[in-house]
């Protein structure tokens, strides 16, 4: 990412689409499994703002974990219960 950050002028992020497009286009690609992973793994702004809202309302409770969005050994998790702990300590 710090190459990224340092050479805007040269450098964009590649959307769903353009990593798509590579695979199915481009010699290097073509045996790339990886880009199945980063396709597989993406979401649309529209469910990325659902789950944003969705995991807003259920701070606080533990809804949200058994509802199977994140498991309970989680980063999200763990970073809500980090979350709940700095707010204790106010």
């Amino acid at each position: 990412m710090d190459t990224y950050f340092n050479n805007r002028d040269k450098y964009s992020p590649l959307t769903v689409s353009n990593i798509a497009h590579l695979r199915a286009y481009d010699s290097d690609f073509n045996n790339n499994q990886t880009s199945f992973d980063i396709i597989n793994n993406s979401m649309g702004f529209e469910s990325f703002q659902k789950l944003v809202e969705t995991a807003k309302a259920n701070l606080g409770s533990t809804d949200y974990t058994r509802n199977g969005y994140f498991s309970a050994e989680g980063q999200a998790s763990k970073g809500l219960a980090l979350l709940k702990t700095l707010q204790q300590d106010d």
